[in-house]
């Protein structure tokens, strides 16, 4: 998959204008609200460990150790997600992290992560919630995707840099607590 479509459409998504969440922006958010227990099995989590093993393998050789080691550490994925809205704000909080609320219209907040300033928003686009941060080197996106009866979440993780030869792209899964 070539990263290029797919940064454009999904930073398309994200810079459009926006003042304010809209009413049904809010309506959409209202349905994800709630705990998510993590409910993914072995083979997902291979999956992912593929991926990683996959994009690290297109690196410069000397480079591939410590990407790998880099990457695994770092896209684990939590147990649970806690997701709660109030009023235009959003807060999704990864097990039991202290929220970090912004506003639902997709205003960037500046947090200190990972030793970096960083960027953090989400925004509804369609019927989904994307939640994305970004610092100097990279980011990673997560677009949370409801099935029809509202039980299960699945969450596609996207981490992009210009560091990595494409965007590394994998499902969890989880179900309503």
């Amino acid at each position: 998959m070539s990263r290029i479509p797919l940064v454009i459409a999904t930073l398309a998504s994200l810079l459009a204008p926006a003042a304010g969440a809209r009413g049904d922006d809010a309506d959409v958010a209202r349905r994800f609200v709630g705990s998510w227990v993590y409910a993914g099995d072995d083979v997902e989590q291979q999956a992912r460990l593929e991926v990683i093993d996959d994009t690290v393998s297109r690196m410069f050789g000397i480079a591939r150790p410590f990407a790998r080691r880099v990457m695994r550490n770092r896209t684990t994925n939590p147990s649970c997600f806690h997701i709660e809205l109030d009023g235009d704000s959003i807060a999704i909080v990864e097990d039991d992290d202290k929220p970090l609320w912004t506003p639902l219209d997709g205003s960037p907040v500046q947090i200190d992560g990972w030793g970096a300033d960083q960027q953090v928003y989400r925004k509804v686009v369609g019927d989904t919630l994307h939640a994305r941060s970004w610092q100097h080197n990279g980011g990673g996106t997560r677009v949370f995707q409801l099935s029809a009866d509202g039980q299960a979440l699945t969450v596609q993780v996207i981490i992009d840099s210009q560091q990595l030869p494409e965007d590394m792209i994998y499902e969890l899964t989880f179900r309503k607590d």
